[in-house]
């Protein structure tokens, strides 16, 4: 059900995409004014690859080896990133960890409001492994 869902909907919307672009008047390409475009910091996608196979990890592999390798992967993956790449790109993408900070901030928020829920819900139930 999902699949089919999915396919009537993206053809729906390439229909209207490629109607709505037919309209639309083609502005002419000049050679002499555009300039090449160049991506820095493509090493970054590996780290992005690796990220991804530390998310991935099986739990079997955390079984056998009491190290968190899921986070110690995850986390040599995002200092090797910012160790890696020029300061200069994290100036010209105006880099912070703003973002990450507010996402820290609502799920302290979150937690900290669920667990008087939860203890209502469950009041037998302990909070905390004895």
């Amino acid at each position: 059900m999902w699949a089919v869902a999915v396919s009537v909907l993206l053809t729906v919307f390439f229909i209207i995409d490629t109607l709505a672009h037919r309209k639309e008047a083609r502005a002419q390409h000049d050679a002499k004014t555009s300039t090449a475009v160049s991506i820095f910091g493509v090493s970054n996608l590996l780290l992005i690859f690796g990220i991804l196979a530390g998310v991935l990890l099986h739990d079997n592999l955390v079984q056998i080896a009491p190290l968190r390798w899921r986070e110690l992967i995850m986390v040599a993956a995002v200092s090797l990133s910012l160790w890696t790449t020029p300061h200069r790109l994290h100036v010209e993408n105006v880099f912070n960890f703003a973002p990450i900070k507010e996402v820290a901030c609502c799920f302290i928020g979150i937690f900290a409001t669920m667990v008087p829920a939860l203890n209502y819900l469950f009041p037998t139930m302990p909070m905390t492994k004895p």
